[in-house]
């Protein structure tokens, strides 16, 4: 990637059930740091993602990326 190009990912919207009042109290801990609930969420799935996949298929997935950010970015 070239300088000042941000890269474009594909995302997905992912759903769970959580006890609400300690979704109420994580929010608030969290704000008092100036902190977001989804930045600690994908920070936790990039470790799990880090954790579980291997990193040939990683190594794979960058691959595709890069390509497809070629690809987008051709006139």
């Amino acid at each position: 990637m070239g300088k000042g190009k941000e890269k474009i990912t594909k995302e997905t919207v992912v759903v769970i059930r959580y006890d609400a009042s300690k979704l109420k109290a994580i929010r608030q801990y969290m704000s008092r740091k100036n902190l977001e609930l989804e930045d600690g969420i994908k920070e936790h799935f990039n470790q799990v993602y880090l954790r579980f996949v291997p990193q040939a298929v990683r190594d794979f997935i960058s691959f595709q990326d890069e390509d497809e950010d070629e690809t987008l970015s051709e006139p």
